[in-house]
């Protein structure tokens, strides 16, 4: 497999664990989703060399990262929140 394919299932998998992250957030589940974008994160900082758009990089980050600060905003937990704003 070549870069290109990795980079398109990659996509994909940002795609669906966001999907799925936002699912688990409007259902109040929110440990579980804050949980997965923190997987998303983790894989995304792993694999970015491998994807050759930036933007696309910069707007997967952003939707984790908002993902993240909304879900300790609805448990309360406002210094976790902070923490995370500060690194979007």
């Amino acid at each position: 497999m070549n870069n290109t394919d990795e980079a398109i299932q990659l996509e994909n998998i940002f795609y669906i664990g966001l999907l799925v992250g936002t699912f688990r957030l409007n259902t109040n589940r929110v440990l579980k989703s804050i949980a997965l974008c923190k997987e998303c994160l983790v894989l995304l900082n792993g694999t970015e060399a491998l994807i050759t758009d930036k933007e696309y990089c910069n707007v997967v980050l952003i939707s984790i990262y908002t993902r993240i600060c909304k879900g300790y905003d609805l448990i309360s937990d406002h210094t976790s929140a902070i923490e995370y704003g500060k690194k979007f």
